[in-house]
């Protein structure tokens, strides 16, 4: 039985399944540390912050750079505990909000002699990571997103327990423990709270596939034990109270999100755990069908022009990225793509096949 975050806005519990009142207990955990545990994360350095000008410039630069890849925080309820000192956000997840804007910040306070801002991300890593370990963060929520975040430092490829996969994992195994698996759309919780898990849940789900496809590891989430909604504009609306919130969602970065998602269900037909599917396409696909099964995902007849213009192609930059793994993934499964003689009818049957597995997966649904 999977216990939910605790209703903030009611006076019981939010359960998925209905449990005696003496099994349900309560959130309490061990939010009283020893002495010995305080000692560790003050010589960690764990309740260190930077000067409050580096913070801003930090947490700015995770909300423009790394939130629109993983929009799990409520951008508008962080901001408001981080400019309020009486109420101030997680501990644990400033930290790891500082690690994440660390890698993507270009302010030279952060860098080594050598340019690098790898030490200054290591050190809030090490930060984040005590804290985790201590049980300092009795909030699941919270949890989940700090775990996101802090797969934003990796050493190397040679690191199995500190990089985006294994922190992924533990952000997935940490969720489902939550419920975050499953629909909460008729639970307790408010209606931000409501989209965030959603977005959350999502995050997740992206995470583990590209993170799989990129590292050649296999994926961790079943979608067929999860029954949350497809993620959509609307989740990313962070405010219910009727008055306009003062950070609204980036049109931009909401459709790279959508359109990323549709290609992590797209990495789904070619996973190389997905045996199912390799026993339904006897060969392997065509990369001309793949290009197709794009273009008709994510509702692009050409190029992704809707992240074209104006704007900084780092988000049609992205997506190419994911693109081009995504491909590379699925031709990866078989002979190389130059040995196969590819014809437009077969390209017309397989994603006709493509498109009838997609459409039985969401009636299952």
């Amino acid at each position: 039985m999977t216990l939910l975050v605790h209703d903030r806005h009611g006076t019981a519990d939010v359960v998925h399944y209905p449990l005696p009142e003496n099994v349900r207990g309560s959130r309490a955990r061990l939010t009283e540390l020893d002495n010995v545990e305080i000692d560790i994360l003050h010589q960690r350095g764990a309740f260190l912050l930077p000067p409050r000008s580096l913070c801003d410039e930090l947490v700015d630069a995770y909300f423009k750079w790394v939130a629109p890849i993983v929009p799990v925080i409520n951008r508008n309820r962080f901001m408001k505990q981080y400019r309020d000192s009486k109420n101030p956000p997680s501990l644990l997840l400033l930290q790891a909000i500082l690690l994440a804007g660390s890698r993507v910040c270009t302010n030279p306070q952060l860098m080594d002699a050598n340019g690098s801002t790898t030490p200054a991300a290591l050190t809030f890593y090490k930060r984040a990571k005590a804290l985790y370990d201590a049980n300092y963060e009795d909030d699941r929520v919270t949890i989940v997103q700090a775990l996101v975040l802090m797969g934003w430092y990796w050493e190397g490829p040679e690191d199995v327990t500190k990089n985006v996969f294994y922190w992924s994992r533990v952000a997935t195994i940490v969720a489902q423990g939550s419920g975050m698996h499953r629909s909460v759309e008729g639970s307790q919780l408010s209606k931000a709270d409501k989209r965030l898990w959603k977005r959350i849940w999502w995050t997740l789900f992206t995470r583990d596939r590209s993170v799989a496809v990129a590292l050649g590891r296999p994926v961790h989430i079943n979608t067929d034990d999860s029954d949350v909604e497809m993620v959509s504009e609307e989740d990313f609306i962070e405010d219910d109270s009727g008055e306009p919130p003062e950070f609204s969602a980036d049109p931009l970065h909401v459709q790279f999100f959508l359109q990323y998602v549709k290609l992590c269900e797209i990495m789904d037909l070619f996973s190389h755990s997905n045996t199912q599917w390799h026993q339904k396409l006897a060969v392997r696909m065509p990369l001309t069908s793949l290009i197709v099964i794009w273009h008709w995902r994510t509702g692009f007849k050409t190029a992704p022009r809707k992240f074209t213009g104006n704007r900084p192609g780092i988000i049609s930059g992205l997506l190419c990225f994911i693109r081009i793994t995504t491909l590379h993934s699925a031709c990866s499964i078989g002979p190389t793509c130059h040995q196969q003689q590819i014809n437009e009818g077969e390209v017309i049957w397989m994603n006709l096949r493509i498109r009838q597995e997609i459409l039985r997966s969401r009636l299952r649904q």
